[in-house]
């Protein structure tokens, strides 16, 4: 059982215990609802993809990979991502470019782990943790940097590092930015308020 399904059921178990049973059928009922409409659209999904590699082997012309345009998710990495395996999905969320009731299967190439998972609304972060603190150590990455969420096919994605060499158009517009990091900067600029060399022979003459 996921977050989100815990939370639901907590919420019909106090329903029922403070005998408040219209709410609580409003609950049930909105349970089942959810849970019909998620086993659907992974029906979709799967189906969809079925239809296309039969595609690709009668015509023997398979498209390319490439030719998926998925969606990309640009998504920051903080402190608390590192210690607790969090992949934080808040503005994906309030743009309309996820679902909450979403579910990824997600494979990250550095690691060889694949893994489903949906999204803890509470947090707006994948349910998933070990897996994604697994990769965070292994790609090397550090707070303040950016992952690479790729849709590679429906309900497809492959979770990567963000590298600075990028393609420009691959860099949407909007993108999340990481929290400011505290971590001192190895190279400090000097203060401008200290004088310069420049300026001490200049007050001089």
């Amino acid at each position: 059982m996921n977050n989100g399904d815990s939370d639901l059921k907590n919420s019909i178990l106090a329903a029922v215990s403070a005998k408040e049973w219209d709410r609580a059928k409003q609950l049930l009922d909105l349970a089942k609802e959810t849970a019909a409409t998620e086993a659907a659209q992974e029906d979709l999904n799967r189906k969809r993809n079925e239809l296309a590699r039969q595609l690709a082997t009668l015509t023997g012309r398979p498209q390319p990979e490439g030719t998926f345009s998925g969606r990309l998710l640009k998504l920051p990495v903080t402190i608390g991502s590192l210690t607790y395996g969090y992949l934080i999905v808040t503005r994906p969320l309030s743009d309309g470019e996820l679902n909450p009731g979403e579910k990824l299967r997600i494979t990250i190439p550095t690691t060889g782990d694949s893994f489903s998972t949906d999204i803890y609304l509470r947090n707006k972060v994948l349910s998933e943790r070990p897996l994604i603190k697994k990769f965070y150590k292994a790609a090397g990455i550090q707070a303040g940097d950016f992952v690479r969420l790729k849709e590679t096919a429906p309900g497809e994605w492959r979770l990567t590092k963000w590298d600075v060499t990028t393609p420009p158009e691959l860099h949407p517009p909007g993108a999340q930015q990481a929290p400011a990091c505290n971590t001192p900067s190895k190279h400090p600029q000097p203060s401008s308020a200290t004088p310069t060399t420049t300026q001490h022979a200049l007050t001089k003459t």
